[in-house]
């Protein structure tokens, strides 16, 4: 069932890490072409805030502090307080957890959207039946299926975009400039959280080879300092000089002007 004109106040509940977040853009997106007048908002971690704030088509950010205010029962009982005065009649949970849909259920939300095969799932009033274990899809598709009920027929293609801030613009030709990046590059984020499969270092390897060697791409290497010793084994081993490493070197305001202005991220 689609939403009815009426029903248009809409909360996206993503909490987990930041490229896991960084997938729900297409989501968004979909959701504001179909519903241009909507309300949407979109519940977060505080360190992902930076980022959701740049997602275009996002009324609202709002966050999930799970070490602080919303800690345990009592936490949850504040944060079902606080959403159920947005009276939102949709939300749509891309990463469940039980005490969050809890906290939902308890806000007084009619219609609630999440996968139908965790065993609090009856929580959901509206079931997707889709394993996402299997990774047989990207994870920016099955978040798009989530909305299925929402939209109906409409197929949304994924797609990527941020609020353009002059002031990050600014900053990051200035880092351009710094690091000789030209307005043509790829990003190559080899790190992961280990929740989905990736691939082995020297698949990322030919990648890479194959982008410089096709593209004529500059290649960028992200990623914290827990993936260093990841992208200083890139740097080793793919001569020349188009290998731009900027591991621990970006905040995430800054990562995600970067990635605004990518022709590919992988």
């Amino acid at each position: 069932m689609k939403l009815s004109p009426e029903h248009h106040r809409i909360l996206l509940v993503r909490t987990d890490r930041i490229g896991d977040t960084l997938l729900t853009i297409p989501a968004v997106i979909a959701l504001r072409q179909q519903f241009p007048d909507a309300f949407i908002a979109f519940l977060c971690q505080p360190y992902t805030e930076p980022m959701v704030q740049r997602i275009s088509g996002i009324n609202q950010v709002l966050t999930y502090e799970k070490e602080g205010k919303h800690k345990g029962w009592r936490g949850l009982e504040l944060l079902s307080r606080e959403l159920s005065s947005y009276r939102f009649d949709s939300t749509v949970v891309f990463f469940p957890c039980v005490s969050l849909l809890w906290a939902l259920w308890r806000a007084g939300i009619p219609r609630r959207i999440g996968t139908g095969f965790r065993w609090y799932s009856f929580l959901f009033t509206d079931r997707v039946m889709e394993h996402r274990k299997e990774c047989l899809k990207h994870e920016a598709d099955y978040n798009l299926n989530l909305l299925s009920n929402l939209l109906g027929n409409t197929k949304p293609v994924p797609k990527f975009d941020f609020n353009e801030d002059h002031e990050l613009s600014d900053n990051w030709k200035k880092l351009q400039n710094q690091y000789g990046v030209g307005p043509n590059y790829a990003i190559v984020h080899a790190g992961s959280g280990k929740s989905a499969p990736n691939l082995s270092l020297d698949q990322y390897r030919i990648l890479i080879e194959k982008l410089l060697r096709e593209n004529k791409w500059q290649v960028l290497l992200t990623g914290s300092t827990a993936e260093a010793e990841i992208n200083q084994h890139f740097m080793e081993k793919i001569p020349g000089d188009e290998i731009v490493n900027f591991t621990g070197k970006l905040s995430l305001v800054q990562l995600m002007e970067c990635i605004r202005n990518a022709r590919l991220l992988i």
